[in-house]
């Protein structure tokens, strides 16, 4: 898999140079490396469905656009480009020398040996005439073929689930059908809904889009770098989520995911499903015992291989593997969970004499592999069995019962304070000092029980049996006050119901209590029928519901004890627009994200005009913050926020503040500026100057422009709500400029004017505050 991902890299690199004009590369005499614009000029002309890939192959300095700053995202790419990408990126071997198999081919040419490469290679193919046809501009179905064979060489894709034909199947070319359907079923390339357009000419923006697709095929190893709301930055690229991972990737685990090692599958820049996880990043020591560790906590998201923890002082809560978790011996001291769910192996390879909690756990298999290391299952832990492999401490809370725990070889000194059903012991010279009742304990051949349990005259009433080799002797306890046995009578907890139930629903899906039968009703008739597996997971199908029905979950145990309910009321698909989204903080010059508010989960575009320059998800509380670079002040940005239906809010307008003086008329009307007839006479003119922070001890100069002469009689600086007239002195260069020196605000300065007589000379005369060289201008305009 690294394999292939270097080699798709490698593509990626050269696929921006290659798609340069010919003229250009060979003008400059190798192929150029180009400049990555801030953004492209061209950037509207980019599909909706393109924008993610570009702005990924952008952002990795893999397609960069043209010398004029331009992407070209239509235009088309010619055979001749397409066999110099694929040919680097399989690392084919190139003969600079040799001679030309197609007909109208150079030896000489350019493109030559790499057009030799492909073809030899099987991957690109002559024609009936023999010819490659180098200039030809490439159709779809063509990069099909050519790159499904491609991702064939660079790594065994797999068998794939078969994608719906596309109703034009009938104009693919024989030849090119069973390329088609393999880049649909590999995602790698899509149609638009009912259509897949063979013939079409296949253009930049598509072959980013798919590059991107290749590059998120299968699995892909990774580092997490940053992670905000919805979003997370993986070897450069900016992904979004899932909805299914927005507890796993939330902004509150950002630290405890910075570092980590990742393997991944995405498709269309959403990262659908995470195979592994590594956990690096490592908390501290503190006073209390777990306080300072590194948090995780998955929401309830599914890992679907496996988890390692890779650091010292680790949390992990709230999460489902369906593989393995190591926690590794890198983890030298805390480690705590609550809530997590471990299919595979557990391996404790790592911890120390104070404690590797498991706090409502279900894990599978464990294995012990730290010497001198606590092992605490606590809560409603449930354990399928555990190993130990090296001297130990095996406590658990009153609740919680192992039902196998085997002692290695090497588990010499084992303290066990733990319900245990049935004890193996490996090692027959192994001290045990055992605290709460086993049902079972096997020793080796010509063990016996009081040579290894170290206060066995003490605990041989919690033994119920003792086996040696195969022959089993149950120990005689002493008589036990009877007891009436009780029934089971407490209900298990009300099951979960993952995500909202449809109109089209026919499955609903949770967890619950282990084994409990689960029955979904809408009023008294059961809809749905089914059990939670052992590891408390159910999917149970139902019959479709009308909107604005309400449906009743519940869990019954072996007792026959029923928990409470979990009400859904069902719902029609979407087709609402979010409302447009909020700023809650002010966007200056020099900030480096927009902070807001959105539907919960909704996918919020930021615009410059046509073009998106930044996106992220809300959370699931409605936050966002996207990350930016830093724009020039009164830039207008539109905000939008699209909802998992795909529908759109409208925009929001936010204009772009300088950082430390912001500029703002306030005047009855909101108006931006003035206008006034010639020789007319104007009344109350009020611009104010407001700030961010606190101005200390700066220089405020006002030019009034020459619209009007202002004088002490009417005009007023005005401090919060205080009007205080100004001294003669501060007016200069005849009523035209106004200086207020070494002065301190915390928020505005308004300028007030009275009635003023408006020149008789047209034209636009602007009043301009200027702060510490910082300056800004509301026009007044003498018509």
């Amino acid at each position: 898999m690294e394999k292939r991902v270097k080699k798709l890299v490698v593509a990626s690199l050269l696929l921006s140079q290659t798609l340069l004009p010919m003229s250009v590369i060979h003008a400059a005499g190798s192929e150029p490396k180009g400049s990555l614009p801030v953004h492209y000029s061209d950037f509207g002309a980019v599909s909706s469905w393109g924008r993610d890939a570009v702005n990924a192959m952008q952002s990795l300095g893999i397609m960069t656009g043209d010398q004029a700053g331009r992407f070209r995202p239509t235009q088309a790419i010619t055979r001749e480009e397409l066999a110099s990408v694929l040919a680097k990126t399989l690392e084919l071997p190139l003969n600079a020398d040799g001679g030309s198999a197609a007909a109208d081919v150079q030896s000489a040419d350019w493109s030559n040996p790499a057009i030799e490469a492909v073809v030899s290679a099987g991957i690109m193919d002559l024609d009936a005439t023999g010819c490659f046809r180098p200039k030809d501009r490439l159709t779809r179905e063509e990069l099909a073929v050519y790159v499904s064979r491609a991702v064939d060489v660079i790594a065994d894709a797999g068998s794939t689930a078969g994608s719906q034909a596309p109703e034009d199947q009938a104009a693919i070319s024989p030849w090119a059908k069973d390329g088609v359907h393999r880049a649909l079923d590999l995602k790698l390339m899509r149609g638009d809904g009912t259509l897949f357009r063979p013939q079409a000419l296949a253009t930049r923006q598509e072959v980013a889009v798919l590059l991107l697709n290749a590059l998120n095929s299968g699995y892909i190893e990774g580092t997490i770098g940053e992670v905000t709301y919805g979003q997370v930055v993986i070897g450069g690229i900016a992904y979004r989520v899932d909805v299914s991972l927005t507890g796993l990737f939330a902004r509150t685990n950002a630290a405890s995911l910075k570092g980590a090692g990742i393997r991944y599958a995405a498709e269309d820049n959403v990262i659908r499903s995470v195979a592994s996880l590594e956990l690096n990043a490592a908390g501290v020591v503190s006073d209390a015992e777990f306080e300072g560790n590194q948090v995780l906590d998955g929401s309830g998201s599914v890992i679907n291989g496996s988890l390692t923890v890779n650091a010292d002082f680790v949390t992990v809560r709230n999460l489902k593997v369906r593989g393995e978790l190591l926690i590794s011996a890198n983890l030298q001291h805390d480690f705590y969970s609550d809530g997590l769910n471990v299919e595979g192996e557990t391996s404790v390879n790592g911890g120390d004499s104070n404690t590797v909690v498991f706090n409502n756990a279900i894990l599978g298999a464990v294995n012990v592999n730290k010497q001198d290391v606590r092992v605490e299952p606590k809560g409603k832990s449930v354990i399928g069995e555990m190993t130990v492999n090296t001297s130990a401490t095996i406590t658990a809370d009153a609740g919680v019962t192992i039902p196998k725990l085997t002692l290695s070889e090497g588990a010499k000194n084992v303290q066990i304070d733990a319900a245990v059903g049935t004890l193996e012991v490996l090692n027959s010279t192994a001290k045990l000092d055992v605290k709460k009742p086993i049902e079972k304990i096997v020793l080796p051949e010509g063990a016996k029980a009081s040579d290894l349990l170290m206060n066995f005259d003490q605990i041989k009433d919690l033994v119920k049996d003792v086996q040696v080799g195969t022959t089993s002797t149950p120990i005689t306890p002493k008589p036990p006050t009877p007891a009436t046995p009780k029934a089971d009578t407490t209900p298990p907890s009300a099951p979960s119901v993952t995500g909202a139930v449809y109109e089209d629903t026919e499955s609903i899906a949770g967890t619950a209590e282990a084994g409990t039968s689960i029955v979904v009703r809408v009023g008294d008739q059961v809809v749905g029928h089914g059990y939670a597996a052992s590891n408390g997971s159910y999917t149970v199908s139902i019959q479709k519901q009308t909107a604005g029905t309400a449906i009743r979950v519940t869990a019954t145990d072996a007792s026959g004890n029923v928990s409470a309910a979990t009400s859904r009321t069902v719902i029609a698909r979407d087709t609402e627009a979010p409302e447009a989204p909020s700023v809650t903080d002010t966007v200056n010059s020099d900030s480096t994200s927009i902070v807001g508010c959105a539907e919960p989960l909704s996918y919020v575009k930021v615009l410059d005009g046509a073009e998106m320059i930044a996106s992220g998800n809300a959370d699931a509380q409605g936050n966002f913050a996207i990350v930016i670079s830093p724009l020039p002040a009164d830039k207008s940005l539109s905000l939008t926020a699209e909802d998992a239906a795909g529908n759109v809010s409208a925009a929001t307008t936010v204009v772009v503040q300088s950082r430390n003086t912001l500029f703002r008329l306030l005047d009855a009307d909101s108006k931006t500026q003035y206008v006034f007839d010639a020789g007319s006479t104007a009344t109350l003119i009020r611009p104010y100057l407001s700030t961010t922070v606190p101005m200390q001890n700066v220089t405020v100069t006002v030019d009034l422009g020459g619209a009007f002469v202002a004088s002490t009689s009417d005009l007023y600086q005005t401090w919060g709500s205080a009007q205080i007239p100004l001294d003669a002195s501060m007016i200069s260069n005849n009523g035209r400029t106004i200086t207020f020196s070494n002065v301190s605000f915390e928020n505005w300065l308004w300028v007030i004017f009275g009635q003023k007589t408006i020149t008789s000379v047209k034209g636009t005369y602007p009043i301009t505050f200027t702060v510490n060289g910082v300056s800004s201008s509301i026009p007044v305009i003498v018509q």
